[in-house]
């Protein structure tokens, strides 16, 4: 008699859910090996633009700009409160996308991290 036609079904969903656990087991240590560098390479380059954006000012020929080339105005009262009498800055629409990129990044590491980690060593 044929072996697979002897066993029951209750042991072939077994072996199944074994190697798709397997399975998933190598998918995260893959996915762990990818995002672990491109996590690194991202916070590096968040680093970077920040340095670019914040401490770098260049004047060109239509005033000031920052290092990632946003031209720079006076900023509001409500913004000169947290950033001092002096401090220029490129408007609400980039300050937006400032703190978008930022904290979307962080939730993104913390979403990822706690994933990858769900799943155990």
């Amino acid at each position: 008699m044929a072996r697979g036609v002897t066993a029951p079904a209750c042991a072939f969903s077994t072996l199944k859910s074994i190697t798709f656990s397997v399975g998933r087991v190598k998918m995260k240590t893959i996915l762990r090996k990818i995002l672990v560098p491109v996590g690194v390479i991202w916070f590096i380059g968040l680093l970077i633009a920040g340095f670019m954006a914040y401490l770098v000012n260049s004047v060109g020929p239509g005033g000031l700009y920052d290092g990632l080339g946003r031209r720079l105005t006076e900023a509001p009262v409500l913004m000169r409160i947290f950033f001092g009498q002096e401090r220029m800055w490129a408007g609400w629409f980039w300050f937006a996308v400032d703190m978008l990129v930022f904290w979307g990044s962080v939730a993104l590491a913390l979403i990822l991290g706690k994933w990858l980690e769900k799943s155990g060593d």
